[in-house]
């Protein structure tokens, strides 16, 4: 399957889940899933699945489904504040409110050298800053390092 064709199918299957936990009946055609007139599931919670999206930048596809269909964020690195601005922006246009989101912040030890330890200062300087921009949580790694330890790590597997 393409990359084409699976972000395509998860857009579908976005817009099948969001009709699934609306009202009933619903129905839906395409070519991978035409099925008409379904009555809603007695059971069902009253809202789906709280709908989290990541990537490297906010922009195109995941700054869509975000906007149409999420709950959180969680970036691969770190927003930049137009990112976040990009992103209120999206949700005001929408008539939602970036409060809504969930939003992961990160921090990111630095290590000199392969027997120092990092500077949990400078790692969690950040954090204030990402707080004033809307994360609510944090994660960290403790693996994330330098090159030089990556390149310790690397030739101690090989």
């Amino acid at each position: 399957m393409s990359l084409r064709q699976a972000r395509r199918l998860l857009d579908e299957h976005l817009d099948i889940w969001a009709k699934a936990w609306g009202p009933s009946p619903i129905s839906h055609e395409s070519e991978d899933y035409p099925f008409g007139r379904l009555l809603r599931a007695q059971g069902l919670p009253s809202r789906g699945p709280r709908l989290w999206f990541g990537g490297q930048r906010l922009n195109g596809p995941v700054l869509r489904r975000l906007v149409q269909y999420g709950h959180g964020f969680h970036p691969l690195g770190r927003p930049t504040p137009q990112d976040i601005q990009v992103l209120k922006d999206a949700m005001a246009a929408a008539g939602r409110n970036v409060a809504e989101m969930e939003m992961i912040g990160g921090t990111q030890a630095v290590f000199p050298d392969d027997h120092s330890t990092a500077d949990l200062g400078a790692a969690l300087a950040s954090i204030p800053e990402q707080l004033e921009q809307a994360s609510r949580r944090s994660a960290s790694s403790p693996t994330s390092s330098s090159t030089t330890r990556t390149r310790s790590a690397r030739s101690a597997v090989t």
